[in-house]
């Protein structure tokens, strides 16, 4: 989403995935008790977002659609637009030394 590319997208995926596993376990801690409180507790558009409803403004987010219409980058989905987010906690260029793949910065320096 950020424009990198290299070991930086990867970076970026990990810390926009984290983002989803860190809400998800604090917030709901299992599937099953997401599911169990998911009728009551996130109700967007009777399908629900992954965010819970009460969270919801405080986040910026409407609590009665699954897609905000003036989130900044995922208007679809407030659970991918909050994720988002946590890709630009990274910095491009920190661990180029360390992409050695085929093409990846490090291995364009030495070849």
């Amino acid at each position: 989403m950020t424009g990198h590319d290299g070991i930086d997208t990867f970076a970026e995926i990990c810390l926009h995935e984290k983002a989803h596993m860190d809400y998800f376990l604090s917030t709901w801690g299992t599937w099953a008790n997401y599911w169990s409180k998911q009728p009551t507790e996130d109700k967007d558009e009777g399908v629900g977002d992954g965010l819970k409803d009460s969270e919801e403004p405080g986040m910026g987010y409407d609590p009665t659609k699954i897609g905000t219409p003036t989130n900044q980058y995922r208007k679809d989905n407030d659970f991918e637009d909050y994720a988002t987010k946590a890709e630009f906690n990274w910095t491009q260029g920190s661990s180029d030394y360390a992409d050695w793949s085929a093409f990846g910065h490090r291995w364009l320096w030495d070849n």
